[in-house]
């Protein structure tokens, strides 16, 4: 049975019974306040008429597919969702993740979706970078040192066309010996008037051991590649962390090294990843995957006993470094190592 129609067919019943009885009252008889009576009566015949009268018509199907359809596309829209204020929004948010994922308790105390909307989704509409690769390079210097060169690339991409506002380099003061240059640079993207250009953003002066370069003439180019090159010395065996400030799509790490020495090397990162490439003197690591803020790298350089030296082997054929064009493509300011 459906139960607005019989609650529609009600109304109307009561909406006529009530006209008729104001239209029947005078022949009753007269007392005192018979007209008001009658006007009351026969206003809410009427409005109980209209109401069981339109309920049935919008429980037809033709137009109650209409309304929903209506109702929908008012809630879906954005200049409706923009007008709601931020506790009705995240309610409406939870609620549709329920539907969704098909989970009444998403939201309960210490739940992995509470986790989520308070320390992930505030990086939603930040400014990211992508397609990031660095290659390490390190050369003997002196006994017991390296020095070491990075050439850092990515891809700034914009939110609300806005890219990240500026680029920066610091070494940690008791992580390198000494730092020998550091300079930023910039190529601008595909479709842009100075496409494949690449200009020089900034350099440090002799000595210095922080490089900070604001993006304000580039802070609506969306797809700009920026690089970064730093050489400095650090004792051989000293670990490098490479921590991740921003969210990034797809890293690369190329480290390039004397073939008495091999790499430890790990990664702190969301989602598994594909294995390592690595042989005398080169190790290649690829992520394709996002990572977040505080992901990120750390490795260590070990000299090789002579015997172990001896017996390694050439990494596969297959296991080419990637091309020259693209290692050399910019440099980029990820954060600096420590």
């Amino acid at each position: 049975m459906n139960k607005p129609r019989v609650y529609a067919a009600i109304a109307i019943l009561s909406g006529v019974l009530l006209v008729t009885g104001s239209r029947l009252l005078p022949i009753v008889g007269s007392f005192s306040g018979r007209t008001t009576v009658m006007d009351v009566l026969k206003d809410l015949g009427i409005a109980a008429f209209i109401f069981g009268l339109f309920n049935i018509l919008i429980d037809l199907p033709g137009w109650k597919q209409y309304f929903e359809e209506r109702i929908k596309e008012i809630i879906i829209q954005q200049e409706y969702l923009d007008g709601l204020d931020k506790d009705v929004l995240k309610l409406l948010e939870t609620n549709v993740l329920k539907a969704r994922l098909d989970s009444s308790s998403l939201d309960e105390r210490g739940s992995l979706h509470n986790f989520v909307r308070d320390h992930v989704q505030r990086f939603l509409p930040l400014p990211f970078f992508e397609d990031a690769h660095a290659e390490v390079i390190y050369e003997p210097v002196s006994q017991g040192a390296l020095l070491v060169t990075d050439k850092v690339s990515y891809t700034c991409r914009a939110m609300d066309g806005k890219i990240e506002r500026q680029m920066k380099w610091k070494a940690v003061e008791t992580a390198f010996r000494e730092v020998r240059g550091i300079r930023f640079h910039g190529t601008y993207p595909a479709g842009h008037p100075r496409e494949g250009e690449t200009v020089e953003l900034a350099k440090a002066a002799a000595g210095e051991r922080e490089l900070v370069h604001r993006l304000e003439d580039m802070n609506a180019i969306d797809g700009m590649r920026i690089g970064l090159v730093a050489s400095y010395v650090i004792d051989e065996h000293k670990m490098q962390v490479w921590e991740l400030e921003r969210p990034v799509k797809g890293v690369e790490v190329t480290l390039k090294f004397p073939e008495e020495y091999t790499p430890s090397f790990a990664g702190f990162l969301p989602v598994q990843s594909a294995p390592p490439t690595a042989g005398p003197g080169y190790f290649h690591f690829r992520y394709v995957d996002w990572t977040l803020k505080d992901c990120g790298f750390a490795w260590q350089l070990h000299r090789l006993p002579a015997k172990a030296k001896a017996d390694r082997k050439p990494p596969p054929a297959a296991a080419a470094e990637p091309p020259k064009e693209q290692r050399d493509q910019g440099t980029g300011a990820l954060p600096a190592r420590v």
